[in-house]
């Protein structure tokens, strides 16, 4: 790898391996999030008579649901359902996809 910083990279799926914990019960997941730079333009408008901005945000764009069997401590399995990022991509403001919630590590 080059000297290529964080903040260069187009936005793009990255992968973590995370323990998911619920409830007692454990499992190691690949928990994936978008991340990377989306391009932002600012400047005045003679039209408008002001500051014209248009924002991209780096944001999931495909996802689906991934279920997984957790360990708990009594030795008893349950399954979990967790969301999977398939796509990221660049939208035009920062809003959430109905139906998805990123999970709190």
């Amino acid at each position: 790898p080059g000297p290529d910083s964080a903040e260069a990279s187009t936005c793009q799926v990255h992968v973590n391996a995370t323990v998911l914990r619920y409830k007692g019960c454990e499992t190691e997941v690949n928990i994936t999030f978008c991340e990377g730079s989306c391009s932002g333009i600012s400047k005045y408008s003679m039209e408008a008579q002001a500051m014209e901005r248009q924002c991209t945000c780096c944001q999931e764009s495909k996802v689906h649901d991934v279920a997984v069997t957790m360990q708990c401590p009594d030795g008893t399995v349950i399954q979990h359902t967790y969301t999977h990022i398939d796509e990221c991509n660049c939208a035009p403001a920062c809003s959430s996809l109905p139906g998805t919630s990123m999970i709190a590590s």
